[in-house]
């Protein structure tokens, strides 16, 4: 992965966190994929044009990087991830979902470089219950089923297009806790009150930080290759310290982290999580891609009638004394500002059936309520 969209992801990361986190309510757990609505965005950005492109590239940190360099690095950064380690399960999957109606105003250039790049599965659905069942059970099968329900019906009849990315992961530690070391102890939670979880305990092998305004650890996964870093500052709110974070100061900690004969003591945890990202999205430059939004390079005739409309995820954790199960998925939601044109009987009509080469009529009448 070339340095500027290494960066740039890393930036982007940061970025969307931090906004996430400021938007949290007090004692909120937030835990999202950062590379899934990066994965997402990134391959409805090659669909934008003008100054929808310029804002997406900005709330990407990609301003100045081509867009085949974009998607060629992503390619490239998706396969890396998923051989990083062969004990470590990583699947990173993109879909795009086409509204039969709207399939044929689509540019197949816009769709080829997403299946060229971003491995994308183009389907076109009838967009009814079932077809929310449908994207529903992909998501499922792609994370283990650790994410559902990501598209809500009824879906609305000006949504024309949904781009999907999932994201599974599933590794052991390098070296597992013993579970007999795990006991219970006090967790003081950020309203000040104690609550009792059980902690995970490791006395040999650490590596880590302390001094008198941050505690930090690097834990590894299977080979190394992988690992979870946590940070906790003691001078400082947690809402302050990540507010401060940036790559470099995120680099220096971890680079500070070293062997250490301290022993380290982890908290065993399982949430889920779930976030309309639109709001941070606007923040941080998108406002024009959910407004007056210019997708003519996704579709030539319909681009200047289609926006985002949701920025939909949800995501799924858990730790124990094995190692770490953690799944997300993001759903970009396009719809027209026009109505859609289709065939929909939904008030009173008359109907007939007839013989098409005398024109006979035999049978002919109304539906004001059907039975």
């Amino acid at each position: 992965m070339k340095p500027d969209v290494s960066k740039a992801l890393q930036g982007f990361s940061l970025d969307i966190f931090q906004r996430v986190v400021q938007g949290a309510k007090q004692g909120e757990n937030v835990f999202i994929s950062p590379t899934s609505v990066w994965l997402a965005l990134c391959m409805t950005y090659n669909g934008a044009s003008g100054s929808t492109a310029d804002g997406m590239a900005k709330a990407l940190h990609a301003k100045g990087i081509a867009l085949d360099t974009l998607n060629a690095d992503n390619a490239g950064l998706t396969g890396v991830l998923q051989s990083a380690d062969p004990k470590v399960k990583l699947a990173i999957a993109n879909s795009i979902w086409l509204r039969n109606e709207a399939e044929k105003a689509i540019n197949p250039d816009f769709l080829d470089r997403n299946r060229a790049s971003y491995d994308a599965m183009v389907k076109a659905l009838q967009f009814n219950d079932a077809a929310a069942k449908t994207m529903n059970q992909w998501v499922e099968d792609k994370t283990q089923g650790r994410i559902k329900d990501l598209i809500q019906p009824p879906i609305d009849p000006n949504t024309v297009m949904f781009l999907i990315n999932a994201v599974y992961f599933k590794a052991p530690w390098k070296t597992p806790f013993d579970p007999k070391k795990t006991n219970d102890g006090a967790f003081t939670a950020s309203d000040g009150s104690e609550i009792t979880v059980p902690f995970m305990n490791m006395e040999d092998g650490n590596v880590g930080f302390a001094d008198d305004s941050l505690i930090a650890a690097r834990i590894p996964y299977a080979s190394g290759r992988l690992e979870m870093v946590a940070m906790l500052p003691l001078k400082e709110t947690l809402a302050d310290f990540i507010k401060s974070l940036t790559p470099d100061k995120l680099q220096q900690t971890i680079g500070l982290c070293k062997e250490t004969p301290m022993s380290l003591r982890f908290p065993k945890f399982k949430l889920e999580y779930e976030k309309e990202l639109r709001d941070p999205l606007i923040n941080m430059g998108m406002a024009d891609a959910f407004g007056n939004a210019d997708f003519s390079a996704m579709s030539q005739s319909m681009g200047h009638k289609l926006l985002i409309s949701k920025v939909k995820h949800k995501s799924f954790i858990e730790v124990n004394e094995e190692g770490t199960e953690a799944a997300a998925a993001t759903s970009v939601e396009i719809r027209t500002t026009a109505l859609m044109q289709s065939l929909a009987f939904d008030k009173p009509f008359v109907y007939l059936i007839r013989d098409t080469q005398t024109g006979a009529i035999l049978f002919i009448g109304t539906l004001t309520t059907p039975k």
